[in-house]
């Protein structure tokens, strides 16, 4: 009996739209793990900045509430830094899973009875013989299934580039305007954001809050830092009244100045 037949072709077929469905739930498999990874290095830098915050008032008087409110922020972020690793474990487990039933179909449709089988298929609905082998029927049923979700449920839509709303973006182009305005004073940009990243593809999910930029001066006297959407602490320093004054106490842009060994300057 030739294996060439009209079953045969079927199950091939079968398969085929399978794998391509597997294939497309991969890529969005891939592109949320990628997100998580994003997710989790932006908590990481957050809670880093909490740290280097905390670090720089530490022994300062007067600022007992702002340590803790960053001992605070920290215990948070590391608790959420847990659950996104934890996430992306999960991730990285049904990555793998899916990659072997992947690889097992793969291989399965080239090494039997299918692999000598035409990929051809003019008869769009599958045989009486074929759904009368409980095999055959079993496979066909869990193929429809799939073509169903497909139809009706958008399960797997084509991955796309984020949009940011137009706030958002406008906040972008200001915040690249303060970014030129002091690279044409001199300033040279050595911390943060797109300064710490070789590859600017890998951030294309945007800025996040709590972003800490640093330029310093050419001669190397003093540093400024410009934070993005960054909440202020609460110390009895008067002076950054003009900032508290902002309903969340997080103003889109901050920028201050220091000597080059941390001293307050201005802001």
């Amino acid at each position: 009996m030739t294996e060439d037949n009209l079953e045969n072709r079927w199950v091939n077929y079968i398969i085929r739209m399978i794998l391509k469905s597997l294939k497309q739930l991969q890529i969005m498999f891939e592109h949320s793990r990628s997100e998580q990874r994003s997710k989790l290095n932006k908590k990481r830098e957050q809670v880093q900045g909490f740290q280097a915050r905390l670090n720089r008032i530490k022994d300062s008087y007067g600022y007992e509430k702002g340590r803790r409110e960053l001992n605070g922020l920290i215990a948070i972020s590391e608790r959420e830094i847990l659950r996104l690793s934890e996430g992306l474990v999960k991730i990285n487990e049904s990555l793998r899973e899916l990659n072997k039933m992947i690889t097992h179909l793969t291989r399965y449709t080239k090494t039997n009875e299918l692999g000598k089988a035409s990929s051809r298929l003019t008869q769009k609905k599958p045989t009486l013989r074929l759904l009368k082998d409980a095999r055959y029927a079993s496979l066909y049923r869990f193929y429809k299934n799939i073509e169903t979700a497909q139809r009706n449920k958008h399960l797997l839509k084509q991955i796309t580039f984020p949009y940011k709303k137009t706030a958002l973006l406008f906040e972008y182009y200001v915040l690249c305007l303060i970014i030129d305005s002091l690279k044409a004073n001199g300033f040279i940009w050595t911390k943060g954001w797109l300064a710490d990243e070789e590859d600017p593809t890998r951030l294309i999910d945007g800025l996040a809050s709590e972003t800490l930029l640093r330029f310093e001066s050419p001669d190397g006297r003093f540093y400024i830092e410009l934070a993005y959407d960054m909440s202020i602490i609460n110390t009895n320093d008067d002076s950054l009244s003009h900032f508290k004054a902002n309903i969340n106490r997080t103003p889109d842009f901050r920028i201050a100045m220091y000597t080059s060994k941390g001293l307050f300057l201005n802001a």
